[in-house]
């Protein structure tokens, strides 16, 4: 005796059901984003944010006006620490990390430890124009925010050294008198650093005493500096700065 074996013909019942199955990934949740919990999971250049996609920005233009760009992802606005999460607090707005050391942040963040902060943050490199580019209380020096310190230190370029620490560098900044320490943000974890308006390069092993941080209007090759600026090293120096290309 021969058996056959049968299939069941396939229902429009059954199509259907598979049809809203494979949907149930994309319906968005009540306020319209996607759930996810990676970026591969958003759809059309879309990032991943707190278990939600959310669009991507490289301006604050790019977001709705209750937005803001941050880490390039169009993210809400916060006004209360309670709008974090419970290890972050509500700073400008933003939603961030809190921290009492740079080792309490991701390898490619700095801690803003300023004494004006009654809770420091942990935060990106941050390129700037002019001072009011930068969170306050923080300075815009060589294109970079970074924290003042101290004044009157000893020049790191004339002297080969500073009385600085070793997350900052004795410099001068337009219009000062005698140079003052500052305190420069870390390295992104590839060893990248915002070139922004006037370069700047990873201090990885060229200033000895000084941590991985990135080193404002600094360079070693003209990667370093923007399309404007061309690298100038002096003799026997082994780092240059990012100078203007006369045209």
């Amino acid at each position: 005796m021969v058996y056959e074996k049968k299939v069941a013909p396939i229902g429009v019942g059954w199509i259907a059901a598979v049809w809203v199955a494979s949907l149930a990934a994309c319906v968005p949740d009540m306020d319209g984003k996607n759930k996810c919990n990676q970026d591969d999971d958003c759809l059309h250049k879309r990032r991943c944010h707190r278990g939600v996609c959310v669009e991507s920005c490289d301006l604050i233009t790019d977001c709705s006006l209750d937005e803001q760009c941050l880490d390039g992802m169009c993210v809400d606005k916060c006004v209360h620490a309670t709008d974090c999460d419970p290890d972050e607090h509500c700073q400008e707005g933003a939603c961030v990390e809190t921290c009492n050391l740079h080792t309490d942040c991701p390898q490619d963040e700095s801690c803003d430890m300023l004494f004006e902060h009654s809770t420091h943050a942990c935060y990106h490199a941050r390129t700037c124009a002019i001072k009011s580019n930068c969170a306050e209380p923080m300075q815009c020096v060589s294109g970079l925010c970074v924290d003042f310190i101290k004044t009157n230190c000893f020049d790191y370029e004339g002297c080969g050294y500073d009385d600085c620490g070793s997350d900052q560098l004795c410099m001068y900044t337009q219009g000062d008198i005698v140079p003052s320490c500052y305190r420069l943000p870390v390295c992104e974890e590839d060893g990248a650093c915002p070139i922004g308006r006037k370069g700047s390069m990873c201090n990885l092993v060229d200033l000895a005493e000084k941590d991985r941080v990135c080193l404002p209007g600094r360079c070693k090759t003209d990667l370093h500096c923007p399309k404007d600026r061309s690298c100038v090293i002096s003799t026997g120096k082994e780092i240059g700065f990012c100078e203007l290309i006369d045209f």
